[in-house]
């Protein structure tokens, strides 16, 4: 079975020694689908249109975070948070983002509440459930049903609610320096108060 990756290029060293027959891609425009292969699509930004994605045997996305925090940014939210567990969530991708039936995850306990600790996280659950995702492949063991009754949050994180969140009038200092640590990075849309 052909597998056929979509990731960031900064990933493409997780798959050097992959016994599969795999092709790992980093945009959509160098994807050929086809009904005979997997796609896996795994810590990116895109958004894969359906006439793409359900031109494929099985796709898959692997979210870098738990199914807690759907959406952009889940790192900054967890931060904000303060979420006990992290991780990363295997999905079968819908025409909405985030929203495919779950069939796998893997979460850890994390002690460090700051935004790039919990992007760490994801991204080392990521490998660890891709690496899960792709076994089951290799044995014919992977299907689109889903092996548990977990379910996505409600509530889906868009950027505009991350900079709705940088706006510091009228809330208090306390909620100021949580939000100053979960939001680190977005400093220049930082909005304080008289």
């Amino acid at each position: 079975m052909k597998v056929i990756i979509l990731t960031k290029k900064k990933f493409f060293h997780w798959f050097s020694s992959k016994k599969l027959n795999i092709n790992i891609h980093d945009s959509l425009e160098s994807l050929e689908p086809n009904k005979k292969q997997i796609l896996i699509s795994c810590n990116t930004n895109i958004i894969i249109p359906k006439n793409i994605f359900s031109n494929y045997k099985i796709a898959i996305n692997i979210h870098p975070a738990l199914y807690t925090f759907p959406g952009r940014d889940p790192h900054h939210w967890a931060s904000y948070e303060k979420a006990k567990f992290y991780g990363a969530t295997a999905h079968i991708i819908s025409e909405k983002v985030d929203q495919g039936e779950i069939i796998d995850y893997q979460k850890i306990q994390v002690n460090n509440f700051t935004p790039a600790y919990y992007k760490k996280v994801g991204n080392e659950c990521s490998k660890i459930l891709l690496n899960r995702i792709y076994d089951k492949i290799s044995k014919d063991t992977i299907n689109s049903q889903p092996s548990n009754k977990i379910i996505w949050r409600k509530k889906f994180f868009k950027r505009k609610d991350l900079l709705e969140m940088c706006n510091f009038e009228n809330i208090n200092q306390k909620e100021i320096n949580l939000r100053k640590l979960a939001f680190a990075g977005f400093e220049k849309y930082f909005v304080y108060g008289e």
